[in-house]
């Protein structure tokens, strides 16, 4: 399988977001945007214009929050996101 991003990659991660989905999926960070992409069933979980830039990305569970987070390092900020809804958390 090949997957065509069109856009420079900056980083990339795998992991088990989503428990229901019993896999990993593939987060991808550009120097436009953020994405999240379930390969098995090729499409978008999740797609974010980042103006600054994604340069890293880090899959942690940060206490008392049981759930996995995706840290995003931008290049002048830090994005935390709910790998549930993907919105950002106040941390």
């Amino acid at each position: 399988m090949i997957l065509n991003i069109n856009k420079n990659i900056n980083c990339l991660a795998a992991g088990p977001l989503k428990p229901e989905l019993k896999r990993d999926v593939l987060i991808i960070g550009s120097s436009t945007s953020l994405q999240v992409f379930d390969l098995l069933e090729n499409k978008d979980l999740f797609y974010k214009e980042i103006p600054d830039g994604v340069h890293s990305i880090l899959l942690a569970r940060i206490p008392p929050n049981p759930d996995l987070l995706i840290l995003v390092g931008e290049n002048c900020s830090i994005q935390v996101k709910n790998s549930f809804s993907f919105d950002s958390l106040g941390i």
